[in-house]
């Protein structure tokens, strides 16, 4: 079994077939994109962590990239659906929920050098927003006054204030179950232009 790989130029109709794609992909993550590339967590046949890999957008090709050595040294240990992969002020981060009530967040300072990975932060989560069994915390940006704002599964958002530990819930008007947060940077370049170099 193996998996394949597709990429398209935006405004063609033309698909290039990629080769080297990782097997197992981390399912409950999309990737996140950072310095031209997507980055995924692997895991291998017991859904345990196993490597990371990155997809080169300017190379057309994928490859592995380096994650925690700490994870490496426990391999067959740490399960993937109690971690996620995402962008926090420019820097790579993993977060572990090695426990129901905490949530460790790995931050990578240099990109790809696997040495500058560090855990930044260790967030004890209170009873009020205790995650439920298989449902994990997923951070999502850092704000402002320096919160952090946090996805707990589908179901709300909460802000994790680095001054006091303290954590609380965020309300959005209008939208009161399931949810999917996902952060972006605004931008008037169109993606047709952008993939073709005509913008300046």
């Amino acid at each position: 079994m193996r998996l394949e790989a597709e990429i398209n130029t935006v405004g063609t109709n033309l698909w290039r077939g990629v080769r080297d794609a990782p097997l197992y992909l981390h399912s409950y993550s999309d990737g996140c994109f950072l310095n031209g590339a997507l980055h995924w967590i692997v895991h291998d046949t017991e859904n345990c962590f196993e490597s990371m890999h990155c997809f080169e957008f300017g190379k057309e090709r994928f490859q592995p990239f380096p994650g925690p050595s700490q994870f490496y040294r426990i391999l067959g240990q740490l399960r993937v659906d109690t971690m996620k992969m995402g962008v926090l002020k420019d820097h790579l981060f993993i977060s572990h929920n090695p426990t129901d009530d905490m949530v460790d967040i790995w931050v990578m300072k240099d990109y790809a050098v696997q040495d500058s990975w560090t855990k930044d932060f260790v967030i004890e989560t209170p009873w009020v927003v205790k995650p439920y069994r298989g449902e994990i915390y997923q951070p999502l940006m850092v704000l402002i006054n320096g919160d952090i704002l946090m996805q707990f599964a589908l179901s709300f958002l909460v802000s994790y204030s680095m001054r006091d530990r303290s954590i609380r819930k965020v309300r959005v008007k209008g939208i009161r179950s399931v949810i999917r947060a996902i952060t972006y940077i605004p931008s008037f370049v169109s993606i047709k232009n952008a993939a073709i170099g005509r913008h300046s």
